[in-house]
């Protein structure tokens, strides 16, 4: 399963773009769940994307990502990142977890499922650290497990 045409569009021709660092485990509890939420989950914060360049890349690396997917998800869903996209008549919000693959979201209302291979993980945890928004420690976690496997 891929993006939809209508989909892509929203996300390529949005005029607001923000990624979301997301705590995926908010019954785990941490010091640092603040009060903001992104489609019902604990947010550490976001970054808004207005560097054209820096969004076609976040958005090529997640449709890689759901391209070169195959098999099937885990059942976990703990998600650590997400995005909003509005164009100023539509919008997409996804909540992706890389950890199990799998991608939930709404595109205007209408909620929209998809698989991914998990690589653009450290590409959107460099952009939030970069943007001065703190990961889950779960999430780094699995970044640096991932590092030490290559």
């Amino acid at each position: 399963m891929e993006f939809t045409e209508q989909t892509r569009g929203i996300l390529e021709h949005s005029t607001e773009f923000e990624l979301y660092s997301l705590n995926g485990e908010p019954e785990e509890g941490t010091s640092a769940i603040p009060q903001d939420r992104f489609a019902l989950w604990p947010t550490y914060g976001k970054v808004a994307i207005t560097d054209q360049n820096q969004k076609t890349a976040l958005i090529n690396a997640l449709y890689a990502s759901v391209d070169a997917y195959y098999g099937h998800a885990a059942m976990c869903f703990m998600p650590h990142h997400g995005i909003h996209a509005s164009d100023g008549k539509h919008q997409v919000d996804l909540v992706i977890c890389f950890s199990c693959r799998q991608i939930e979201g709404k595109v205007d209302g209408v909620e929209i499922s998809v698989l991914n291979d998990g690589t653009p993980m450290a590409l959107y945890n460099q952009v939030l650290q970069a943007g001065g928004i703190p990961l889950d420690p779960e999430m780094k976690r699995e970044e640096d497990s991932r590092r030490k496997d290559r």
